[in-house]
């Protein structure tokens, strides 16, 4: 005359203390395979991250190094090309003097390159005439 659900009484449940131990025992089991779960993927993540900071580093290092060879190489051109220019203005200038002098031999080209040389040298050269020489040559002459 009742519902079955009235009529059904639930009353308290003596686990053994076994039985709970070993359920507990499986979770601790359960934890601990997840813990080194996490712990191996620790490690994975940890040897990527190694091998990414390596990989960036070397890149780093490769990319000061082009830089300063492209810099020294940029230096030594521009070098290069400046004593061209300066060479070539020389050559130039020689020409210029030579033709406006009407030097034609090639001995008073070199020499005229000779004492050009010993103008712009940046040694310690002294300058100096010899006037009893000019002098005693001056008297053979006459």
């Amino acid at each position: 005359k009742y519902p079955i659900h009235e009529q059904c009484v639930l009353h308290e449940i003596d686990v053994p203390d076994r039985v709970m131990e070993r359920r507990l025992l499986g979770l601790v089991r359960d934890l601990e395979k997840e813990k080194e779960g996490y712990v191996n993927q620790e490690g994975l993540v940890k040897k990527q991250t190694d091998t990414f900071v390596y990989q960036f580093h070397n890149n780093a290092i490769q990319a000061i190094a082009f830089s300063e060879v492209q810099s020294k190489l940029k230096c030594e051109e521009a070098k290069a090309d400046a004593l061209k220019s300066v060479e070539l203005a020389r050559i130039n200038g020689l020409s210029s003097m030579c033709s406006r002098l009407s030097v034609t031999q090639a001995k008073h080209v070199a020499s005229l390159e000779y004492l050009q040389t010993l103008k712009d040298s940046k040694d310690n050269i002294t300058y100096s005439i010899d006037f009893n020489y000019a002098i005693t040559q001056n008297s053979k002459l006459t």
